[in-house]
């Protein structure tokens, strides 16, 4: 446990200043990749688990705030050590259904299940279309 303890400081102190509440799981699975070389199994978690939440865990003023800050980083170091000894026999191919894009040949006619007409395109000049220089200039758009 001695090895395993002092592979873990010095990963920390490596990343101590790196290590924030949003990249913290990917360093925590940098680490457990080291630790699988050591040889960390599932018996062991609990101690580098303990270990890992008294670095990891920040001084925090409120006590129930510092209680969950605790069970976020036991839930991602569980994470980390599952992601990184994950057994390859475990991993289920899902079968991939791919489904062919229907062409649609609408005579640019955009139909819609309202009231109102449907929306044809047919000869239309954008070009003509006048600017509503206005409405433009309201919305702070410049539109030159």
């Amino acid at each position: 446990m001695k090895q395993i303890k002092d592979l873990i400081q010095e990963w920390y102190g490596r990343n101590e200043d790196r290590i924030s509440f949003d990249n913290r799981f990917f360093y925590l699975i940098e680490l457990f990749q080291d630790l699988k070389m050591l040889g960390v199994s599932k018996e062991l978690l609990p101690d580098v688990g303990s270990y890992l939440i008294s670095l990891l865990s920040f001084d925090l003023a409120d006590e129930s705030i510092a209680r969950i800050n605790c069970r976020m980083i036991a839930g991602e170091i569980t994470s980390a050590f599952k992601v990184v000894n994950k057994d390859i026999a475990e991993i289920k191919d899902t079968p991939i259904q791919i489904q062919a894009v229907v062409e649609i040949d609408d005579n640019d006619i955009y139909t819609n299940n309202t009231g109102e007409p449907d929306i044809d395109l047919r000869g239309i000049e954008w070009e003509q279309i006048p600017d509503d220089i206005a409405f433009l200039k309201e919305l702070g758009v410049d539109s030159e």
